[in-house]
């Protein structure tokens, strides 16, 4: 049963095995001005430019929803005004 089995490699013991030093944390090249994570997103500027804008501008959109809604309410239901109700309502 002996030959069935390879010998086993023997553990480094502790004080055979040297201390390392941890890497650093930030690499010391890198700026702190954060020009280093705008390298990542210079070469799709155009880009991001025009899906910030497309973002505002929907932003701007949402923000009239409230006041479409109060303005079906108030003047197109209770008022019976159907004009403003479907302008309201399908826009």
């Amino acid at each position: 049963m002996g030959a069935m089995h390879a010998p086993e490699a023997a553990a480094p013991c502790a004080s055979s095995v040297t201390p390392r030093k941890p890497p650093g944390l930030m690499d010391p090249s890198a700026s702190a001005t954060g020009d280093g994570s705008w390298a990542w997103f210079k070469p799709y500027h155009k880009r991001l430019g025009v899906v910030l804008a497309v973002d505002r501008v929907l932003l701007g959109i949402s923000m009239l929803n409230p006041f479409l809604i109060k303005w079906a309410l108030d003047d197109g239901l209770l008022k019976r005004n159907d004009t403003i109700l479907t302008e309201t309502s399908s826009g």
